[in-house]
């Protein structure tokens, strides 16, 4: 995702009136990777083909043990 696309999403979260997010993000440097073509490739990549749900399960859970 190019980050103005990111600021964009934030924005308008912010502006239906979310104050608290959950956020994490990687940049090519985590990689060994320098910004340029190759990375706005691999990252769209990424975006598009990672599966997410494990995260989400590990944070509901997470949420859940909190409440009990």
């Amino acid at each position: 995702m190019h980050i103005d696309q990111a600021i964009r999403i934030l924005e308008s979260a912010k502006a239906d009136g979310t104050q608290n997010i959950v956020l994490a993000f990687w940049d090519s440097s985590e990689f060994d990777l320098t910004e340029g073509e190759e990375w706005a490739n691999l990252s769209e990549i990424i975006e598009d083909s990672m599966d997410w749900s494990n995260s989400y399960d590990m944070m509901t859970f997470l949420i859940e043990q909190e409440k009990e």
